[in-house]
């Protein structure tokens, strides 16, 4: 089993980094929440070939989204012009499932 580790956000400002998808054999859970709740860390287990999808987005709306293995591969992802990653996860079709759904 692989963990893979980030630190989530959400400023009140515009700036967000959460996953926001992962694969069927991923299980995500957050913790170390600070006492404002703005940051966080959010740990992402399973196989090596586990896959999650970060959304990362700074205060100027400027996406820095990506798709990510367990093993610490990041994935090339084809995103059509205007579109992100975090906008066209649903399409790839490795059975991706919303995050806390």
């Amino acid at each position: 089993m692989a963990q893979f580790t980030i630190g989530g956000r959400s400023t009140g400002m515009g700036a967000s980094t959460t996953i926001v998808a992962c694969s069927p054999t991923v299980k995500v859970r957050d913790f170390d929440r600070s006492g404002s709740g703005s940051h966080w860390s959010e740990a992402a287990e399973g196989p090596d070939d586990g896959i999650i999808v970060v959304k990362d987005v700074a205060n100027s709306g400027r996406h820095n989204c990506y798709a990510q293995r367990l093993n610490g591969e990041r994935m090339q992802v084809a995103v059509p012009d205007g579109q992100c990653v975090c906008d066209i996860w649903r399409d790839l079709g490795l059975g991706f499932g919303l995050v806390g759904a």
